[in-house]
């Protein structure tokens, strides 16, 4: 299938994080591109793992007691289960497998 960027849907998650989705349909994970323009709290997925390839920018990233600063080309994955938060500008694409499921999310501190 073939998905078109002017097909997408924008979600704004919270005041300093924009989602492009592409609304991907019956494959085994998603696709957004993430815009993040500030702090995006701590979360801890259940059952997805979230692996983020950073496009552009510079973020803070933690995930359980790891934190690092990231930038363009450096990747990040998060196990189900693992605490996860981000500061920062930067653009990811942002792959989850399972797909993303907000009930899936738990968010541990904003």
């Amino acid at each position: 299938m073939l998905y078109k960027r002017e097909d997408n849907k924008r979600n704004q998650v919270d005041n300093n994080t924009l989602i492009l989705d592409y609304g991907l349909k019956g494959l085994p994970h998603d696709l957004v591109v993430m815009d993040l323009d500030g702090k995006h709290g701590s979360f801890i997925n259940k059952k997805s793992t979230k692996t983020y390839y950073v496009l552009s920018g510079v973020a803070r990233f933690s995930v359980e007691t790891e934190e690092k600063t990231v930038e363009a080309g450096d990747v990040i994955s998060v196990l189900p289960g693992q605490k996860h938060a981000m500061s920062g500008k930067m653009k990811a694409l942002v792959i989850s497998a399972p797909p993303f499921d907000p009930a899936d999310e738990e968010l541990i501190q904003s």
